[in-house]
């Protein structure tokens, strides 16, 4: 679930640690 395929919906706290896959990367 934390592949930071949707780490911003998940928590606002992997959305720069996990979830930067999504955005940054993205």
């Amino acid at each position: 679930m934390l592949c930071g395929n949707s780490g911003e919906l998940k928590s606002p706290i992997f959305s720069g640690h996990i979830g930067v896959g999504n955005e940054v990367n993205s």
